[in-house]
């Protein structure tokens, strides 16, 4: 174990030689799990529900190549923060601060690749899917959406499900982050009330909180 006095944590170091590779019960008491890149693609797979639970309960920071990044967020691995191998270990404690903090820092070139990668899953929507998008972004309710693209409300569901998978995204509100980013609009038709939620306002705050 590592011993952060500063942050006042105990940190279980998995990238210590002879570790047996699993998430033993010693591991998840700890406040921190950091962890090597490849041993948290490793663990990405179906964790039990007792295991589940106890990672969103305490952070886990990932030493990372830049190369693994791509893997570790296509997999939805479990990470707060990362720490890049290029860094000096003295930067961890900074990092744990920030990841504390709800923060995710990444290096700039990282950051304009994962721009850049959502600019072209925006360029690849279609004319409706982006009517769709911009109806979510305003707030618009499955009946709402309906009523401007002029289908069953069945029909959005299904719509609104497949959007966020081709976008790879896992809510409505994660879709409004992605399109205030991407500098979409909200449909004008569609205004904050009574049925529509103020999505909008709600992904600006969340965005203006979150790296």
């Amino acid at each position: 174990m590592l011993e952060l006095g500063a942050e006042g944590l105990t940190v279980i170091d998995f990238r210590r030689p002879g570790h047996d590779g699993s998430w033993t019960e010693a591991a998840l008491m700890a406040d921190v799990l950091f962890v090597d890149a490849d041993e948290l693609l490793r663990a990405a797979r179906p964790l039990s529900p007792a295991q589940t639970e106890a990672l969103t309960n305490r952070l886990v920071v990932a030493l990372a190549r830049q190369q693994d990044l791509p893997k570790l967020f296509e997999r939805r691995c479990p990470f707060h923060g990362i720490l890049m191998s290029e860094q000096p270990m003295c930067r961890l404690s900074a990092t744990l601060s920030i990841a504390r903090a709800g923060y995710l820092t990444l290096p700039a070139t990282v950051m304009d690749s994962f721009r850049s990668k959502q600019r072209q899953r925006l360029e690849r929507l279609t004319q409706t899917e982006i009517m769709v998008l911009r109806c979510v972004l305003a707030g618009g309710t499955n009946r709402q959406i309906s009523g401007v693209i002029d289908r069953n409300e069945a029909y959005v569901k299904m719509l609104v499900r497949a959007l966020l998978n081709k976008l790879g995204l896992r809510n409505r509100t994660a879709a409004a982050i992605f399109a205030l980013q991407q500098g979409v609009a909200p449909h004008p038709d569609l205004k904050p009330g009574r049925e529509t939620l103020d999505r909008p306002q709600l992904a600006r705050r969340l965005l203006d909180n979150h790296v």
